[in-house]
């Protein structure tokens, strides 16, 4: 067992009383291979295929996982025009996301409807707001609700607040449809709202690669807006792909979920096959 207490590592044959977080490798050979690999998925990989177990507060370990990356970096420069982020809606996928952007040093404002959902960021950095009109100043807004509706929602109140009308984005990563968001910046222009730019970013992976910020995000929009916002999208995801004009990003996440949910019933169709042919299950 090893232990790191107040920065100082050691080595025991008993474990510790009351760790904040253990990592557990199915053996030693295992965990030395991980430690040593070369492969960035090597350690997520271990806990999906359940060789490392986790115990206690999750999130510290990604915080010391990055803690050490950070030690070995320079130091990150926010560009000026992003020097504020809102982000609403501090769920499953929002929070660990909020989470990210902070460790990668964002200054984060966050906002959402319950607000017992803010203490799962504000403890690690980001400002919990009590309304939505307390992000109109943030350079960017970040939409992540739970459907179109509330999406709709978010923006619409945000644009009666916001009186200034310099070009603005906002950016919506739930999964909507693509004709919803194109709807959207529709209403907004028909407003004489034009200088509200929306795009859509929807999001790929679970909540612990939110942790880690390796999500995989899909992004439809004006490019050069696409452009000056990626340094918030590279702290978020490990894919990050444009795939065009505003909606295109909603059309892809849609075919993502297509090709994922068709795998998952062809391999069951598949395995089912095995059985009857005389295969175990585990073979």
């Amino acid at each position: 067992y090893f232990t790191l207490n107040q920065g100082v590592f050691e080595s025991r044959p008993l474990k510790h009383i009351a760790p904040d977080f253990s990592i557990i490798f199915s053996d030693r050979r295992y965990g030395y291979s991980v430690l040593t690999s070369k492969d960035k998925q090597a350690f997520i990989n271990g806990i999906l295929e359940k060789k490392i177990t986790i115990e206690g507060d999750f999130t510290q370990v990604i915080w010391f996982q990055n803690l050490l990356g950070l030690l070995k970096k320079q130091e990150t420069t926010i560009p000026a025009h992003l020097k504020s982020i809102g982000f609403v809606g501090a769920g499953l996928i929002g929070a660990p996301m909020v989470r990210s952007l902070v460790r990668n040093g964002f200054a984060v404002k966050v906002f959402d409807k319950i607000p017992l959902a803010l203490e799962s960021v504000t403890p690690f950095g980001a400002v919990g707001c009590q309304s939505l009109e307390d992000l109109i100043e943030c350079s960017l807004v970040l939409v992540m609700v739970n459907n179109m509706s509330q999406a709709r929602e978010v923006v619409m109140e945000i644009v009666e607040k916001r009186t200034d009308k310099t070009p603005y984005n906002i950016v919506v990563m739930s999964t909507v449809s693509p004709n919803d968001i194109v709807q959207l910046q529709e209403d907004l222009n028909n407003k004489d709202c034009h200088h509200i730019r929306l795009l859509d970013a929807p999001v790929s992976g679970a909540p612990l690669n939110a942790e880690a910020g390796k999500l995989s995000i899909m992004v439809g929009g004006d490019e050069a807006d696409y452009q000056k916002i990626k340094p918030v999208f590279d702290a978020l995801g490990e894919i990050v792909f444009y795939s065009g004009g505003l909606g295109s990003g909603a059309g892809m996440k849609l075919v993502n979920n297509i090709l994922g949910l068709t795998r998952g019933l062809i391999t069951v169709e598949a395995i089912y096959l095995g059985i009857k042919k005389g295969l175990l299950p585990e073979q």
